[in-house]
C-alpha cells in the first residue's frame, strides 16, 4: 500500500528502525512473545480495515472454524515473514 505522496508507510517505518534492528539480538528479534504481539496488533489492523469497509455491522463474528483457519493462516503468513525479513531468523 502506498500514501498518498507515493511512498509505502510500512517501507517508512522500516527504514526508521533500520539501526535498531540490526543491533537486537536474533532470540530477541525472533522470539515468541514478539510474535505473538505482532500477530495480535496484525489481527486489530484486519478488524479495523474490515469495520471501516462495513461500518453498517454491528459485530465481528466468525465462527469458531472460521476463527481457528484465520489463526492458523495468520501464524503461518507471520513465520514466514519473519524468516525471509529478519535477519539471522532462519526459516520458518
Amino acid at each position: 500500500m502506498t500514501s498518498s505522496s507515493g511512498t509505502n508507510p510500512a517501507r517508512l517505518r522500516r527504514n526508521s528502525r533500520e539501526d535498531a534492528r540490526v543491533t537486537t539480538p536474533v532470540e530477541d528479534r525472533t522470539s515468541t512473545n514478539r510474535r505473538q504481539a505482532a500477530a495480535v496488533r496484525a489481527d486489530e489492523a484486519f478488524g479495523a480495515a474490515v469495520t471501516d469497509a462495513y461500518p453498517e455491522t454491528t459485530t465481528g463474528d466468525l465462527t469458531p472454524s472460521r476463527v481457528a483457519a484465520w489463526d492458523k493462516a495468520g501464524d503461518s503468513a507471520l513465520s514466514g515473514w519473519v524468516a525471509t525479513n529478519v535477519p539471522g531468523a532462519g526459516p520458518a
